[in-house]
């Protein structure tokens, strides 16, 4: 399937202490009908061998940064000062692309020019050995709309309008940003097709963390906030 023209993307892919999934991730984009333009792996302060492994799958459209730990928004920040295209998405390092997806999500923003945001649906999958070597995984459930940046396509100036990520959480920056997303109206289509295979395993960074280790309740408080804030200047 050839890829619509002048709609070159930028995958980035945040990642700590992930070097055992990471491969498969790449993989799964390197995979792709349309293969994404570049893949930017943000390392956030990673103490494996996450940039060796980088470097030893040996493509040109893969390029390796490393930082020092700042979290998951600010790695996914510095991915976007670095990406080059104007089509934008995000993998979590544990997680996959869904074979054949990127072409089928860039074709809606040739459909509607005026879209900002493709997102399609997430099946979860479970880790069903302790053997991290083999990385066995099954489906739990129906795929379902995630509230999270992977298996989406963004064009740039949507972050531009929204803005960054929020480096001071280290968790549910993804839900504070959609949040934001939304509260200005942005132009979303969701396809009813999984774009995005989530793997828990027992090394995920929210696994096993209530709602407030999450920053959920957080989250939700800004966004009753800026609500408030908003409606008084209105009154105003």
């Amino acid at each position: 399937m050839i890829r619509p023209a002048d709609n070159a993307v930028s995958m980035i892919i945040p990642s700590y202490n992930s070097g055992h999934f990471l491969a498969e991730a790449i993989e799964s984009l390197l995979n792709q009908g349309a293969q994404p333009d570049e893949i930017l792996v943000v390392d956030d302060g990673s103490t494996d061998d996450t940039g060796a492994l980088v470097r030893a799958i040996g493509s040109n459209r893969t390029h390796y940064v490393y930082q020092e730990n700042q979290g998951p928004a600010a790695a996914r920040n510095r991915g976007l000062q670095l990406a080059t295209h104007d089509i934008i998405g995000f993998l979590d390092a544990d997680d996959l692309w869904s074979p054949g997806q990127l072409n089928h999500q860039l074709l809606c923003f040739v459909d509607r020019p005026d879209l900002e945001i493709v997102k399609g649906l997430t099946q979860v999958l479970e880790q069903t050995e302790k053997d991290t070597e083999r990385h066995r995984f099954e489906p739990v459930g129906k795929p379902f709309l995630f509230a999270n940046l992977g298996g989406t396509l963004y064009r740039r100036s949507v972050f531009e309008r929204v803005g960054l990520l929020d480096p001071t959480l280290r968790f549910s920056e993804d839900v504070d940003w959609l949040l934001r997303a939304r509260e200005l109206g942005v132009s979303m289509q969701v396809i009813k097709q999984v774009t995005q295979y989530h793997r828990r395993h027992g090394a995920n960074v929210t696994a096993n963390r209530s709602p407030q280790e999450l920053n959920m309740l957080h989250v939700m408080k800004m966004a009753i906030d800026r609500k408030r804030k908003a409606s008084r200047s209105h009154d105003h």
